[in-house]
C-alpha cells in the first residue's frame, strides 16, 4: 500500500466519522462522540493534505496537456508551471510523511520539571530565575 492509498483510506474514514457524528444516537452518547470527535481531529490535517495533493496532481495533468500542445511559448510556461507543482507536490508529500509518524502517549500530558540554583551562589539563582521565567512563558 503506497502513500496516496493510505492517504485514500483515511480520508475516507474522515468522511465516516462526519457522518457518524451527524446521527442523533452518537449525539446522545456522549464519550463515543468524544471518542469520535478526537479522531476525527487528529486526520483533520492529513486529510486536508491529501486534497491539495488531489488538487495538485489535477494541476499537474492540465499543464501536461498545455505542454503537449503545439504552441512553443505555452510549452515553456506549462514546463515552469509543471515544474513548480511537482517540488510542491514533494513538499506536500514530506507534510504527510511527519503528520502520519505515531503520536507518543506522552504527547498530551503534563510535566512536573524542577528548577534549583545549584552551586554558584546568586549567578546560580539568578539563572535558575531565568530558566524558570523561560519555561513559564513558553508553557
Amino acid at each position: 500500500m503506497d502513500l496516496i492509498d493510505k492517504l485514500a483510506s483515511l480520508a475516507q474514514r474522515y468522511e465516516e466519522l462526519n457522518n457518524l457524528m451527524a446521527q442523533p444516537e452518537v449525539l446522545e452518547d456522549i464519550p463515543l462522540l468524544q471518542r469520535y470527535g478526537r479522531e476525527h481531529a487528529e486526520l483533520e490535517e492529513v486529510v486536508n493534505t491529501y486534497h491539495e495533493i488531489m488538487d495538485n496532481d489535477r494541476q499537474i495533468a492540465e499543464a501536461q496537456e498545455m505542454y503537449e500542445g503545439d504552441d512553443p511559448e505555452m510549452r515553456d510556461l506549462a514546463y515552469e508551471e509543471m515544474e513548480r507543482l511537482k517540488a510542491r507536490k514533494e513538499q506536500f508529500l514530506e507534510e504527510v510523511k511527519i503528520s502520519l509518524l505515531p503520536k507518543d502517549i506522552m504527547d498530551d500530558k503534563n510535566a512536573i520539571v524542577t528548577i534549583q540554583g545549584g552551586a554558584g551562589g546568586d549567578e546560580a539563582a539568578l539563572f535558575a530565575g531565568e530558566l524558570f521565567r523561560m519555561y513559564t512563558r513558553y508553557a
